[in-house]
């Protein structure tokens, strides 16, 4: 590899996929040197990587300028003049596509990930599943760069990226809301884990400005609602300090993990083994109905219960888990 190799890297959304990226960059750049990295993703999600000498971090922005085939052109004709020496693409989509396709005709070598989409078929499929660890998400973006000749070790341990003070572990988050009902816990039950904790801790409630109201309807004596509140550098630096944070199968169990707290996962439509869990967690602090033959039944919970009774979430009891918490 020459010196001063430069890769555009490429992953659009959504926050947990980007979240997901940064102990892989990590590792690039720790491993290879001679690596310069320049990352393209909207400038939300900036403040998920740690500030590097070779990290350049591009604006992506998809809803406006750079939206379509002519806003992808624009992007391209924006930032081409960085020389760039390969194209990683970490998302595989229409998009990604479309800007690795020009890169490629021009003579830029790429590669792109490969989301094992058969693999993961054949685990959420509703007969005759192979239930069965399928590689995880972040291996997935390492062998991206390792086919550009880079080394990318991953440990998989719970680590601080971002450096947010977090000697001090006190109170507890909890982000109880997803975007697909298939992956949330039920409020009622949730509201008894809140009140459980809420007698020994100070509880923080995390989720996005949409998730206010309801989370509204979970506030007692030392909890606050911070949902829609925060920026997602306020909601890291809040997260680093935590002794743990309860979350579904959602983004901020992936933004936890980036400061290096402990999550305490609920599963219920998805399953770790589908590759998501957030990096350097661990199973032993996951929360599923582990024998219910009809979980997974698809890869992000979008998909509507065949069964009608949603039982991966319904029948979920977390105080048989309470030892966690």
């Amino acid at each position: 590899m020459n010196p001063n190799f430069h890769i555009l890297a490429l992953r659009f959304s959504s926050i947990g996929d980007v979240a997901m990226c940064v102990p892989v960059i990590d590792s690039v750049l720790k491993n290879n040197l001679e690596v310069k990295i320049t990352f393209a993703t909207p400038k939300a999600f900036h403040v998920f990587f740690p500030v590097h000498e070779r990290l350049n971090l591009l604006d992506f922005d998809k809803k406006q300028e750079h939206r379509g085939i002519l806003g992808l052109v624009r992007f391209y004709r924006q930032h081409f003049n960085l020389e760039f020496d390969a194209v990683a693409d970490l998302h595989s989509v229409l998009r990604t596509q479309f800007l690795r396709g020009i890169f490629s005709t021009l003579g830029t070598p790429t590669a792109y990930i490969d989301k094992g989409r058969a693999e993961k078929k054949l685990l959420t499929q509703k007969d005759d599943k192979e239930l069965k660890p399928l590689i995880h998400t972040c291996t997935r973006y390492a062998q991206v760069f390792e086919e550009l000749g880079c080394e990318v070790p991953l440990n998989f341990e719970l680590q601080n990226f971002l450096g947010y003070p977090n000697a001090l572990k006190d109170g507890v988050g909890i982000a109880p809301l997803a975007k697909h009902e298939e992956k949330q816990f039920p409020l009622e039950k949730m509201k008894e884990i809140v009140a459980y904790l809420a007698q020994k801790h100070q509880v923080y409630l995390l989720g996005g400005k949409e998730d206010e109201k309801i989370l509204n309807t979970l506030v007692q004596p030392k909890v606050e609602n911070l949902a829609g509140k925060q920026s997602f550098k306020e909601d890291l630096e809040l997260m680093a300090g935590l002794k743990f944070v309860i979350s579904m199968d959602s983004a901020n169990m992936h933004l936890a993990s980036l400061v290096g707290t402990r999550v305490i996962s609920v599963w219920g439509a998805t399953h770790p083994y589908l590759g998501f869990l957030g990096y350097g967690q661990s199973m032993k602090d996951v929360v599923q109905l582990e024998n219910l033959s009809c979980r997974p039944c698809s890869v992000f919970g979008n998909k509507t219960c065949w069964r009608g009774d949603l039982a991966c979430m319904n029948e979920l009891s977390f105080f048989k888990n309470n030892s966690l918490i």
